[in-house]
């Protein structure tokens, strides 16, 4: 009880609480020794079954409804919310729009400016950006139609035997086409699979136009694991991170091992440089067929998994609110 009253208190608002295994998060972020936390959590499912373990709970639009952000800001009006943790990339991009109306009522986002969103969350943009920045990339190419597609597919099954198709602002494996110069893999994936693995003739007959949207990405065969990095940087220096291997590669939800690696360390460290990169963000990484790590993606939010890391007790978002303490961005 004495412990609890020299703690400071910070009201905070956390979003998908439903998703995936979070009830070991919430409860640890409330057994925090650092800070005595009020957690309001919202979720598109009013049957959520996370609702328990957070102090008030409120079913909220999709993050791309127009009333998402009004909803939101009633909420932290009516708790006084000190901090919003978005937990999906669709509820960054609103809630950034209102970043201001947000701050008139002492409520911080820590979220990225709008142009470093744009420049990071669409792989399209994320991958001129690297190529801007000099980052040590793999090859890409943008298709804008599907003659276009699979003359580019043509080309890199001739000469490297396998590719990968995915959409710009596809996100955890969705809607992700790996294919191999071998007509006899499974066309299906396996129930933990969010990847579809099959080969190149079976593509070209099975997906056509109607199945695809354009613009799409057609990029080098990384070799698994896929290392999901929690990231807390600050005006681009890195201040922690933790780096998890995927049990499963095509699942982030099936549970990580906490590794320690430098030459990824060092990496993930020049990007966050390079970008001038603030706040809790999550890499997925994996390896060329030299070894050599390579950013796959860029989530501009809190990892949906960072309870794999609150089970290492690496507690994130107390690491969080001690920076934005230190750095006086809010209070």
């Amino acid at each position: 009880k004495n412990i609890l009253m020299v703690k400071k208190r910070i009201n905070i608002l956390l979003t998908c609480i439903g998703h995936a295994p979070k009830s070991f998060f919430l409860n640890k972020l409330k057994k925090s020794l650092k800070y005595h936390y009020e957690i309001v959590g919202t979720d598109t499912n009013k049957k959520a079954k996370n609702k328990k373990y957070v102090d008030y709970f409120y079913n909220v639009p999709n993050g791309n409804h127009k009333n998402f952000n009004n909803v939101i800001y009633k909420i932290c009006l009516k708790h006084k919310i000190d901090i919003v943790l978005p937990a999906a990339d669709e509820e960054v991009f609103s809630l950034i729009k209102d970043q201001k109306k947000f701050k008139n009522i002492n409520c911080f986002l820590p979220i990225l400016n709008n142009k470093k969103l744009i420049q990071i969350s669409n792989k399209i943009n994320l991958y001129r950006f690297v190529k801007k920045l000099n980052i040590p990339f793999y090859r890409w190419h943008s298709a804008k139609n599907y003659e276009e597609l699979v003359k580019i597919l043509d080309l890199y099954i001739r000469k490297h035997k396998s590719c990968v198709i995915k959409p710009p602002l596809s996100r955890g494996g969705r809607d992700i086409y790996v294919l191999f110069d071998n007509n006899k893999k499974k066309s299906r994936p396996s129930k933990l699979c969010r990847e579809l693995h099959m080969g190149y003739v079976y593509f070209l007959k099975n997906f056509k136009k109607n199945k695809l949207n354009f613009p799409i990405l057609v990029t080098d065969y990384l070799c698994p694991p896929v290392y999901d990095v929690d990231i807390l940087s600050f005006n681009g220096i890195l201040k922690k991170i933790v780096i998890r291997k995927r049990k499963i590669s095509s699942d982030p939800n099936r549970g990580h091992i906490i590794v320690k690696n430098n030459v990824i360390l060092n990496y993930c460290k020049h990007i966050v440089k390079k970008m001038n990169l603030s706040y809790l963000l999550d890499f997925d990484i994996m390896h060329d067929n030299s070894n050599n790590p390579k950013l796959v993606e860029i989530n501009p939010r809190m990892s949906g998994s960072i309870s794999e890391s609150y089970k290492k007790k690496f507690y994130l978002i107390d690491d969080l609110i001690s920076l934005i303490h230190r750095k006086k961005i809010i209070y």
